[in-house]
């Protein structure tokens, strides 16, 4: 599981599963997503500094660095930088007690417990 990321003049995060390939842009089912929001963009940098700063990536990364939770539009967002802050129990969690469907791509998550309660749920 990977995602790549944008931020935009600090007040934006463009987030997305696709690489910038005309394959992954028109003919595959990828995700995209703008956020507009100033406190998103700021946890997105502040994750990207300490990558930099400790010049530690993927597992080696220590978690932190940003507010977990955030308001957007008055909808609270939850914010998970995987694998660092091991979040598949906490995805897992919202999937099994949500009111509500959540989708997700079936190729976004490699992560077998996310996929069982996916299963689980249909």
């Amino acid at each position: 599981m990977h995602s790549k990321l944008a931020v935009v003049d600090g007040t934006a995060v463009w987030t997305e599963s696709r690489h910038f390939t005309t394959n992954d842009t028109y003919r595959y089912s990828y995700d995209a997503i703008l956020i507009q929001s100033s406190a998103s963009a700021k946890n997105s940098t502040a994750t990207f500094e300490n990558r930099f700063k400790d010049d530690n990536f993927g597992l080696q990364r220590k978690p932190g660095g940003m507010t977990p939770t955030l308001t957007i539009g008055g909808v609270t967002v939850n914010n998970y930088f995987a694998p660092q802050e091991k979040n598949a129990g906490k995805i897992g969690a919202r999937r099994t007690n949500a009111e509500k469907i959540i989708g997700f791509t079936a190729h976004s998550s490699t992560d077998g417990d996310i996929g069982n309660v996916a299963i689980a749920r249909t």
